[in-house]
């Protein structure tokens, strides 16, 4: 099984898939791979039994449905939702910054991982985030962001958050976008809507 492109109606999710999906999805593929934390994680997805489809779409939240709560709404695997141009804030020590999109869709992957690796915890923590339980929802999130994303973007040479919660302040947000460059082609351009 793999990570594959949505195909047909993806109108149960609110969004369309964007007619440059492959493009956007090849490219930040190829920069992850730079990462060997990133392929072996890319890896884990694409050889576990069930499908992970991905969604690209501008301007949307990203996000990481398991196959569990997926197959619910009639989808074969699991799902992953990824903004292509989206960015999350980050510090490169004292300097602001962003994360690439790149590293966005492997924060969605790291969640897809935690659910092969800890699949009881994962679905337990999950459902608790979604009944509106705050804890369990920064429990999965910090555990990504420390077991998957920091260290790939450690590697890769990005910007690291300490937590879920650390985001950068608008005076902050305006420095960022000054100094920021997206890492690899096609999306010199992300950081502009």
């Amino acid at each position: 099984m793999a990570i594959k492109l949505m195909t047909g109606d993806t109108s149960a999710l609110g969004f369309e898939q964007d007619l440059k999906a492959k493009e956007y999805y090849d490219n930040a593929i190829t920069y992850l791979n730079k990462s060997a934390k990133a392929k072996g994680l890319i890896e884990i997805v694409n050889k576990h039994n069930v499908d992970t489809l991905l969604l690209v779409a501008k301007d949307c939240f990203p996000m990481y449905c398991h196959h569990e709560m997926s197959s619910q709404f009639g989808f074969t695997g699991s799902v992953i939702v990824w903004d292509p141009v989206g960015l999350i804030s980050a510090r490169a020590g004292a300097q602001c910054t962003y994360q690439s999109p790149a590293l966005a869709l492997l924060h969605e992957i790291g969640h897809g991982v935690q659910w092969i690796e800890k699949r009881a915890w994962y679905v337990s923590k999950a459902n608790a985030a979604q009944g509106g339980d705050d804890n369990a929802k920064l429990e999965l999130e910090n555990d990504n962001i420390n077991t998957h994303e920091t260290p790939v973007a450690q590697e890769l040479g990005e910007g690291v958050r300490k937590d879920y919660n650390d985001a950068l302040a608008s005076a902050e947000l305006a420095e960022a976008k000054k100094y920021y460059k997206t890492p690899y082609p096609l999306l010199s351009f992300a950081h502009k809507k």
